[in-house]
């Protein structure tokens, strides 16, 4: 998932930068693009080998996990709102360009993939500051 959605913030680079909205959504990739890597460098080099890191990589996944926590409450709650209310999905479907044929099964399947991405993601974070905090003698500060 990490993947496409570094792929898609480069191919959409230019319409990124046209609008505060636009950035806004680059800023949330962004920041679970860096919690992808900076939590998955933390699994393997803490949990896995033992090994000490630095303690910036405690900020960073600090940081960058409470936008994730935050991104994935809103899409659990958004998307298990539509599922469950068919009456509003039927609303946004009359409400879409005539331009764009969507199925209301294609986009009951959407709501349901973005609903368990989003528990995914949350359960994800909410396990990774558990690990973060049991294994809090593993972030040394280093001297520079």
């Amino acid at each position: 998932m990490a993947i496409m959605l570094g792929f898609s913030l480069l191919m959409s680079l230019a319409a990124l930068l046209s609008s505060p909205v636009n950035l806004l959504s680059a800023f949330i990739i962004i920041s679970i693009l860096l919690y992808t890597w900076f939590s998955n460098k933390f699994s393997r080099q803490v949990l896995l080998l033992k090994q000490p890191v630095k303690h910036s990589m405690y900020d960073w996944i600090r940081v960058n996990g409470i936008v994730c926590l935050i991104y994935s409450i809103i899409i659990t709650f958004v998307s298990s709102f539509l599922l469950m209310n068919p009456g509003m999905l039927a609303q946004i479907m009359q409400n879409m360009p005539a331009n764009m044929p969507v199925q209301a099964e294609d986009m009951n399947r959407l709501f349901i993939f973005v609903l368990v991405y989003g528990i995914i993601m949350l359960v994800h974070v909410l396990l990774t500051f558990n690990y973060i905090k049991k294994n809090r003698s593993f972030f040394v500060e280093t001297k520079e």
